[in-house]
């Protein structure tokens, strides 16, 4: 047939046979994971799986994803050739046996090994043609294999040999089939086509027949062969490309079921390429132009079959008109292989016939559907939306009506006459009989009218949504009363029960309306809860059933009117419908229930409520009152509801469940996210020998206990509803459900153990399958295993054993060194004891030295007139209590050393010059101990940077040492040189010749307290001048180390670093200047005593609770000035408040009040604050002075100090007070603030000048006025500021006046008239000599 003759065809078939194509097939190819859209086997093994052999690969599907297996797979376990010829399952072996272009493949799928067959020039028993055709697994077991060139084999798979069998002129074996009585029946083409293989009962041939196929009207012999295949009554039929055969038993001989049609040969090829039969009993037919469905095989002859084929513009069409493979699986969907991928029928799914006429009939778009109506001719008409009234029959639909109305509703009594509800509140009356219609007002004004009811027989009941219901007289077409029924109620349905009541389902509930009385009854609990009904309020739907029974659906269920508690009750027992919204009910003559449910489902609900079937159906949920709607049963034998897309019809009593509910199954299995295969390794063990499938327990190791499962249930009817529910036991307590999308579950640090995992699944219809169980084992780490639990306890025995030897051991040595322990913390404590009792005790010799060293030197200074040998005495008194300040200095920095408060502070010093100063201040002690003292040095001068202080006392401290352990006549060298290899490090050597230390001193001689045992004859010291040495040297960033022989003497060394790079900037002084008053130089000569009259001396105030100290301050002082005293800081502040002093000394440690609290005081009053304090104390610490200095004090010396450097301190500070006063007054740029010395002076003085400020103009400012505001005596007032400014309150008023004058003119915005009435002047000409007066040149200066 041409190309033209063919597509001419198809188009009228397409006509003709339009009404048939109302099934849907589901669609896969390549883009959902098949590896060909080439699929020309299939096969399902007993675990469920679908298998599918490809053009290119082998593909199993387990209803969500494909499995690819193909040459292209890693390694070396694959399929060798990826043309799959044939598939034969072995379901006994779980053998899967694969023909290919390039060998015959087994697939062990309970190991996932393949075994590939091969042609060998050598090996007369391998496969004699790598092509393999065809492969069949007969009943024997044995695997028979056609060949495409080398005919039919015998393969014996444990001798792995093959066996021809020997088939005269069959070549290429096509097909291999064995009917139900054993025979196999073989088929080729060309020199052959059919042969009938006869066996015994052990399998062997005992005779072959042969058959030839002829073609009608031609003289072609033996076409190419496609399949054979027996039907349920055992007739053998041969599908070829020149048509189908049938066996006819009489003759024996295969006889050509030929089409008359020319068209439709044409159009089927006419290829006949593969056959299936349907679990109901019908047969489908796979050809090259679709498929064919009829109830006998021979009916395709006459004609007698449905034809489904591919259509483009629809997509539920098949994909593809040449079906290459048919296969039903077990829950009876079928499988279809086409040259452009595989489809599938869900017989289940397709219940449901979909209907578009409509939707052609309207240029393609999606109808909106609003309800059906039953014709007195057994018809069903249609009403849409927009697009009229609808006819429809079992060949289709077709437009009946149209108005251009939107219609609502449609109702109708009699099948003739039809009242169609308009969405503008009028109602279309349709004469069927006439084709005729009318428009009536009913009187709603904006509300689409949905329900109607007959009442009696001329009157009806219409109801709107929005404006309630009428009555209307159907004879008439008018409404009887001016008044409507249920003002403002949306009405969705009425309906009318056998006790004259019509019952009203409305958005707010149900109204029973009682028409003999007219009585209103709301269930709704809006109005009466007790009697409302359940869920909500709305109701979508109201039916009286055959049986009287009345029914309302809501949105979240179905109720059920009680009678006897007059209230609607919700039906509980029925979980499945429980929160459904349910939009329509129907009822049939029995009673039960039929339910279109808002999720696309329709439900069967028996009359006794015990049982219940879903049914899923693609129609679309109604969103709100516009969508489509419709819901009606016709005849009690079809029932049609309105979809998205059309009409969707149903026949409930031919309505069908899937019951089968297989096994689920595991289709993929990972560890740590690697899919893991059988015999696979991964992280050093093989956790599967089998596929879980088949071996149901798996063992994994401590390393692989993180692990997924993905499930499936091979149910592939409406698959995406397929529930599961598992559980671990061991791990879940409980079953945990999901859903098709939900279907990996995964396990991590799982505790080692046994575990079962358990799942079962439901199919689309709710039918739960057994459970299925995989036992999981966990084993335990290394390190908890019974072998490490014996090691572990034997290697503790051993420990034990070694560990009590050796506590024995440690018992011993631990009472040793506890008695150690102790002995040496009582040394720490008692050296703390020590350090603590010198500190105290040297900060209360201070007071004493200060009187004995401020008298001696008063007298070496002062006693002009005495002899020599006074001096000396005067002279020996002050050097010894000098050394023994500097001993009571050397406990002090030896206490700060180990507290760390030591700091370095490195000046540039003639190095050599100062170590032969220090050297020479021990001649005297060296000359009368009779030892020779030695300064030696190799350089005639040595500079660089070094802490005086620290370096003095170092070097006094071991030449103290060094005399001190000499005995007479003995040698004491000091040696002062540069590091021959370093020239910045500075090198002290002291060497004597006394009695050395022991051998065992040595290590101990620098700790604190130590004294060496020889050394107690010769020492009156208490052991901390080494240890000071060597704290002094450290922190001076060197080193200090000793040699000694006992009675010969010792060699201390010390090396210091004395360049600048050496120490830190901070370290680091440039010049050594200190503004420490304990720095200021004594003058060379004491002043002079001047005895002035003592009521010209200024009063000064000495607080000291030492009453010798005290005493002695008073006398030396009183030469000087009015001298009082106190003995603590309580009695000094009464005293200063009486004589207001120009100083006052204090102490800072005494009893009563301190110094620190009397100058806090002190400074605190206003009338006292400005009184200077210089402290006294034996505190030299720097954080004292700043604790001092923050409360207010001016100056602080430290104990002991020199009375003439006291002296001096007391006057410079009254000097500079009274040069401030003077500067002040005498010059016009200096303020006010020079003047205060504390913060309540600071704040008085500004209040006074802000006082003065604040009326500068003002020409009767005066004293007066200052103490109204200040709140003072003009005697306070006048002591105060003549205290702080030395001028009266009236002269510090002019001067203030007279020094703003000055800032005026400076600006050169004033001349000095303006000026003089701004500052409160009256006279210019005495302003000018006031002003010249104070500052010493005219105001006219400063304009010009």
């Amino acid at each position: 047939m041409s190309q033209k003759s063919f597509l001419l065809f198809l188009l009228s078939a397409l006509f003709y046979h339009s009404y048939s194509q109302n099934i849907k097939f589901a669609h896969y190819n390549d883009n959902n994971g098949l590896s060909h859209n080439s699929v020309r086997h299939i096969v399902q093994d007993k675990k469920g799986f679908m298998w599918f052999g490809t053009f290119s690969g082998l593909n199993r599907f387990d209803g969500y994803q494909f499995k690819n297996y193909m040459s292209s797979t890693p390694g070396k376990n694959k399929l060798y050739n990826d043309d799959i010829t044939a598939l034969e399952l072995d379901e006994k072996n779980n053998y899967l046996w694969i023909g290919t272009r390039k060998g015959l493949t087994l697939f062990k799928m309970d190991t996932h090994v393949f075994t590939t067959y091969f042609h060998k020039k050598d090996d007369p028993n391998s496969l004699p043609d790598d092509e393999v055709r065809a492969v069949y697994v007969d009943k024997f077991e044995r695997v028979w294999v056609g060949t495409k060139t080398k005919g039919i084999y015998l393969f014996f798979l444990k001798e792995n040999r093959f066996e021809k069998i020997k088939l005269n002129g069959y070549e290429y074996i096509k097909e291999i089939f064995e009917d139900k009585k054993g025979n196999v029946w073989v088929g080729s083409y060309e020199k052959s086509s059919v042969a009938k293989i006869t066996m015994d009962a052990k399998g062997a041939i005992v005779k072959i027949n042969n058959y030839t196929l002829s073609v009608p009207n031609s003289n072609i012999k033996n076409p190419y062969l496609n399949f054979i295949y027996e039907d349920a009554k055992q007739d053998i039929f041969v599908g070829t490309r020149e048509g189908l055969y049938k066996l006819d038993k009489a003759s024996d001989k295969f006889v050509n079921l030929y089409i008359e049609s020319k068209q439709v040969r044409g159009a089927l090829g006419p290829y006949f390429l593969s056959v299936a039969q349907a679990p109901d009993g019908k047969y489908w037919v796979g050809t090259l132009g679709g498929l064919l469905v009829c109830d006998q095989l021979e009916d395709i002859q006459k004609g007698n079959y449905k034809w489904y084929y591919s259509i483009l513009s629809d997509d539920t069409s098949l994909v593809d008109n040449l079906i290459s493979a048919l296969y039903f699986d077990k829950s009876g969907v079928l499988w279809i292989g086409t040259e452009d991928g595989l489809d599938k029928y869900d017989p289940y799914e397709n219940q449901f016939t979909l209907n578009k006429d409509i939707s052609r009939s309207i240029g393609n778009q999606a109808p909106r559907i609003r309800g059906f109506a039953k014709t007195y001719d057994e018809k069903v008409i249609v009403a849409t939306y927009h697009n009229g009234l609808f006819i429809s029959n079992i060949k289709g639909s077709t437009p009946l009506h149209n108005t251009g109305k939107d219609i609502a509703s449609i109702y109708s009594e009699d099948g003739k006459i039809f009242y169609c509800g308009l969405w503008d509140g009028n109602v279309l009356v349709y004469n069927y009989l006439s084709n005729s219609s009318r428009e009536i007002n009913l009187g709603f004004e904006k509300s689409p009218v949905f329900a109607f009811r007959k009442i009696t027989d001329d009157k009806m009941i219409v109801g709107s949504f929005g404006e309630g219901a009428v009555i209307l007289n159907t004879k008439t077409l008018q409404v009887e009363t001016s008044s409507k029924l249920l003002p403002d109620f949306q009405i969705n349905a009425i309906e009318r029960d056998t006790k004259n009541n019509v019952w009203f389902a409305t958005e707010t509930g149900v109204v029973k309306y009682n028409i003999s009385t007219g009585k209103i009854e709301t269930y709704s609990s809006l109005f009466i809860k007790e009697k409302g009904v359940p869920h909500d309020e709305n109701v979508s739907d109201v039916l009286v059933d055959v049986k009287g029974k009345i029914w309302a659906s809501t949105r979240f269920g179905l109720c059920l009117y009680n009678p006897k508690k007059n209230e609607f009750e919700p039906v509980k027992n029925l979980k499945e419908l429980s929160g459904k919204w349910i939009t329509d009910i129907l009822s049939d003559a029995n009673g039960n229930l039929w339910l279109n449910i808002n999720n696309n489902n329709i439900a069967f609900v028996k009359s006794n409520l015990k049982d219940i079937s879903i049914y899923h159906v693609n129609s679309g949920n109604r969103l709100d009152v516009f969508s489509s709607s419709g819901f009606f049963y016709f005849n009690n034998s079809n029932i049609f509801l309105g979809g998205k897309n059309g009409i969707i019809s149903f026949s409930p009593p031919a309505m069908k469940r899937n019951n089968w509910s297989p096994l689920p199954v595991i289709s993929e299995f990972k560890i740590q996210n690697e899919e893991v295969f059988p015999e696979m390794e991964i992280n050093g063990e093989i956790p599967l020998s089998k596929d879980l499938n088949y071996g149901n327990e798996i063992e994994l190791s401590h390393k692989n206990r993180n692990f997924s499962l993905q499930f499936s249930a091979p149910s592939f009817a409406n698959e995406k509803l397929n529930k599961f529910q598992y559980m671990l036991e061991g791990f879940d307590k409980e079953w945990i459900t999901v859903n098709s999308t939900s279907r990996i579950v995964q396990y991590t640090n799982l505790y080692p153990g046994n575990y079962t995992f358990k799942i079962r699944s439901s199919n689309s219809d709710g039918y739960w399958s057994k459970t299925v169980s995989y036992k999981i084992k966990i084993l335990p780490p290394f390190w908890l295993t019974p072998t490490s639990f014996l090691m572990f306890f034997a290697i503790l025995f051993g420990v034990f054993y070694f560990i009590r030897k050796e506590i024995k051991n440690r018992i011993r040595l631990k009472q040793e060194l506890l008695t150690e322990k102790v002995n040496r913390e009582h040394d720490i404590k008692l050296n703390n004891e020590k350090l603590r009792f010198f500190t105290n005790i040297s900060h209360e010799l201070r007071t004493p030295l200060t009187l004995i060293l401020g008298p001696a030197k008063q007298l070496l200074d002062e006693n002009s007139n005495a002899t020599d040998y006074e001096k000396s005495r005067y002279n020996l008194i002050y050097q010894n209590a000098s050394r023994l300040l500097n001993l009571v200095n050397q406990v002090l920095d030896f206490r700060k050393a180990q507290s760390g408060e030591l700091k370095l502070k490195v000046t540039k010093t003639d190095i050599l010059s100062y170590s032969k100063n220090i050297f020479d201040s021990f001649k005297e002690m060296a000359y009368n101990k009779k030892i020779k003292l030695n300064f030696i040095s190799e350089d005639d001068e040595i500079n660089g940077w070094l802490d005086n202080d620290k370096y003095d006392k170092i070097l006094y401290n071991l030449l103290s040492n060094a005399l001190k352990f000499t005995n007479k006549n003995g040698n004491v060298d000091l040696y002062v040189r540069l590091k021959d290899t370093v020239e910045d490090i500075l090198v002290i050597e002291v060497t004597d010749d006394g009695i050395g230390i022991p051998l065992k001193s040595i290590d101990k001689i620098f700790k604190r307290f130590y004294q060496a045992s020889n050394s107690k004859d010769n020492n009156t010291g208490s052991g901390i001048g080494l240890s000071l040495v060597k704290s002094l040297v450290a922190i001076h960033k060197g080193t200090i180390s000793v040699e000694s022989t006992a009675g010969k003497g010792s060699t201390f060394k010390v090396e210091i670093p004395i360049d600048r790079e050496s120490y830190e900037h901070k370290e680091v002084f440039e010049y050594a200047l200190k503004n420490d008053n304990l720095s200021m130089l004594i003058p060379e000569k004491a002043a002079k005593k001047i005895i002035q009259n003592t009521d010209l001396k200024e009063k000064i105030l000495v607080i000291e609770d030492n009453s010798e100290l005290r005493k002695y301050l008073v006398d030396y002082l009183s030469d000087y000035y009015k001298v009082y005293d106190a003995e603590n800081g309580e009695e000094g502040l009464k005293i200063c408040r009486q004589i207001k002093p120009i100083l006052c000394v204090t102490d800072v440690m005494m009893p009563v009040m301190d110094g620190l609290e009397f100058c806090q005081q002190l400074k605190n009053d206003e009338f006292i604050s400005h009184i200077p304090v210089v402290m006294l104390t034996a505190l030299g610490e720097n954080m004292d002075k700043v604790k001092g200095y923050d409360i207010g004090a001016d100056g602080y010396l430290v104990k002991p100090f020199e009375p003439l450097l006291l002296k001096t301190v007391i006057e410079n500070m009254i000097k500079s007070r009274l040069e401030l006063k003077q500067k002040f007054s005498g010059e016009v740029e200096s303020k006010v603030s020079m003047l205060t010395h504390s913060p309540i002076d600071e704040e008085f003085m500004e209040k006074v000048t802000n006082l003065i400020n604040d009326n500068l103009s003002d020409v009767d400012l005066s004293t007066d006025f200052l103490c109204d505001k200040l709140g003072v005596s003009s005697s306070k007032l006048y002591r105060k500021i003549k205290e702080l400014t030395d001028l009266a309150p009236n002269e510090f008023i002019r001067t203030i006046r007279l020094k703003k004058s000055a800032e005026l003119l400076k600006t050169k915005k004033y001349n000095v008239s303006e000026v003089t009435d701004l500052v409160g002047f009256n006279d210019p000409l005495y302003f000018s000599r006031c002003f010249k007066k104070q500052f010493g040149f005219p105001p006219s200066k400063l304009i010009n």
